[in-house]
């Protein structure tokens, strides 16, 4: 096996030599080939395709996982959201809803985890090097900068928001009936009202309500 990643890098090296200094001066074959695998991880991550299919796994098999900003101190309501690590697609709606408000606060950092399994299973799957490819230690290398740098902090963004989304719709109602109550409440509590409305000639009406919100007679 050793032989034919011998002939990769050899090629490559090859190739890459008009853009190189002469006689080891700076920038080498190695700074190259750093700099062609950055551009090509950018242009895996910033496939249409490739989030798509990163976005799905992260979706069924992804972690939410969350840390507390170092420094930052919490307020006793994010406690409970300083250390998450639950899966995406069984998370509460209000502790998601509880994380987002610690996120904007700066509270704590939120991000989406997979397991090194799922990874594995994306680089051997639909992100597989094709047979045949003259440079499959350069692309798999590119691949998995993409997937690690890019790739997984936009699902991670993207299912945040979507699960955001999802709980707002889920606690909306609970949200409007508890509204509703507060403002149809009484503003001095449980407790009889006496108002006049002044009449047009002169005269005076008396209004009551008692304590239980029931009109009386004027």
């Amino acid at each position: 096996d050793a032989a034919p990643a011998d002939d990769d890098r050899s090629l490559l090296a090859r190739l890459l030599a008009p853009f190189c200094g002469r006689d080891g001066a700076h920038p080498t074959v190695d700074d190259q080939t750093e700099r062609l695998r950055h551009l090509m991880a950018d242009l895996i991550g910033n496939d249409a395709i490739a989030r798509q299919a990163v976005r799905g796994v992260a979706r069924k098999k992804g972690r939410l996982v969350s840390t507390a900003t170092p420094g930052k101190d919490l307020k006793p309501a994010y406690r409970q959201v300083a250390a998450l690590d639950e899966p995406v697609n069984r998370l509460k709606p209000r502790t998601l809803m509880t994380m987002r408000r610690a996120q904007k606060a700066g509270a704590i950092q939120v991000h989406v985890e997979l397991p090194d399994e799922e990874i594995a299973a994306l680089l051997d799957g639909p992100f597989a090097v094709p047979a045949g490819h003259p440079h499959p230690e350069l692309v798999r290398a590119a691949t998995e900068d993409a997937l690690r740098r890019i790739l997984l902090p936009a699902a991670s963004i993207e299912l945040v928001n979507e699960r955001k989304r999802v709980a707002e719709r889920a606690l909306l109602p609970k949200f409007a009936d508890t509204l509703r109550e507060r403002m149809l409440a009484a503003p001095a509590g449980r407790v009889p009202v006496v108002a006049v409305a002044p009449g047009a000639t002169g005269t005076a009406r008396l209004l009551i309500v008692d304590a239980e919100g029931r009109p009386g007679r004027t």
